[in-house]
């Protein structure tokens, strides 16, 4: 049995304390998702892209730290996951921004002829 009684619990209000951790990590990105996204095309999506990372990772090693003290309290759980959150509703579409289109579509609905190599039978 851990030390930590919050991780010892397995009762009614752990589950609403989870979904509340749930809830709070997609919070941010269904209410920063559209601002990251203007954010994305209009400032340098790479460094954008490693700010989010850095959020997250700041926040993965804070919750470490504080499950190594035993310090963790319900309230540091809720808060570090809403900071992921915000880090993911911005890290998100800069993410798929860089992405490259992976076969384009030539004027009048033709792929290019790379794009069917794969398919053809070997001889």
């Amino acid at each position: 049995m851990p030390d930590n009684p919050f991780l010892a619990r397995h009762d009614q209000a752990q589950l609403q304390e989870r979904r509340l951790d749930l809830f709070l990590g997609q919070l941010p990105i269904m209410l920063f998702s559209l601002v990251g996204g203007v954010f994305a095309d209009r400032m340098d999506r790479r460094k954008m892209l490693l700010y989010s990372q850095y959020i997250q990772m700041v926040c993965a090693f804070l919750l470490a730290a504080l499950f190594a003290t035993h310090a963790v309290k319900v309230w540091h759980i809720l808060t570090l996951s809403f900071m992921v959150g915000v880090g993911q509703s911005f890290g998100g579409p800069a993410y798929s921004a860089l992405l490259p289109t992976p076969s384009p579509v030539r004027p009048g609905g033709r792929l290019p002829l790379h794009a069917h190599r794969g398919f053809r039978p070997k001889t």
